[in-house]
């Protein structure tokens, strides 16, 4: 078990354990642990293809990652769903999209 963390936080660029709450990490392996504290990146596509291969390959085998990582995929949802309470003033709105449709227009 020791090699496979070793060679997992070398995979993953990290130097030691995450510190993350206890009711993520309570009995949670080290891999566990620092898979757990990257499904944010996982589930947004932010990492390089080795690191997706490799927090995949632990879901694929670790049904409380799993876990972890379904909730999470649902708060995401539910947050995307949920209505925004307060927007930029329109005259602020109108020159972002100027400014958007004068660089579009100069990329042509």
């Amino acid at each position: 078990m020791l090699a496979s963390v070793s060679v997992f936080r070398v995979v993953m660029g990290i130097s030691s354990t995450p510190q993350m709450s206890d009711q993520l990490t309570e009995g949670a392996s080290p891999v566990c642990v620092a898979v757990r504290a990257c499904l944010d990146e996982f589930i947004d596509g932010e990492m390089s293809e080795i690191k997706t291969a490799t927090i995949a390959s632990h879901l694929h085998s670790c049904a409380a990652c799993r876990r972890a990582e379904t909730a999470l995929r649902s708060l995401v949802e539910r947050l995307r769903q949920t209505p925004v309470a307060a927007s930029a003033p329109r005259r602020l709105r109108l020159q972002v999209a100027q400014l958007f449709d004068a660089h579009a227009s100069r990329d042509r």
